[in-house]
């Protein structure tokens, strides 16, 4: 009988002991990661490969916010004062901020 030296990833489950705040910590790391599963972060880290790490960009967070707000706010404003507002100089308006707000988002996706 041939012996099959291939392992399947389903074949070998690898237990350690460790702390509620190594864990915790551990967790918060793999969260912060582009990992999908806490296995592919622990397999990652134990093999010395390398984790990508996603980051929060707080003035670009706070730039996407405003954006969103000033884009309610003109919806609003052609909703309740449609006689006041030129709707296509409004809707080119809008049009500009959202697509302002996707190149802004597609930049914070890491590559």
């Amino acid at each position: 009988m041939k012996r099959n030296d291939t392992i399947k990833r389903s074949e070998v489950h690898v237990n350690f002991v460790c702390s509620r705040e190594e864990y915790a910590v551990m967790r918060s790391l793999c969260a912060k990661s582009t990992s999908l599963s806490f296995s592919e972060y622990a397999r990652k880290t134990l093999l010395k490969k390398p984790v990508a790490i996603t980051y929060r960009n707080l003035s670009l967070d706070a730039l996407i916010e405003e954006l969103n707000e000033v884009r309610g706010q003109l919806d609003r404003l052609v909703t309740q004062h449609p006689k006041l507002v030129d709707d296509i100089q409004i809707a080119n308006i809008l049009h500009a901020i959202t697509t302002i707000s996707n190149k802004i988002i597609l930049e914070c996706i890491p590559k």
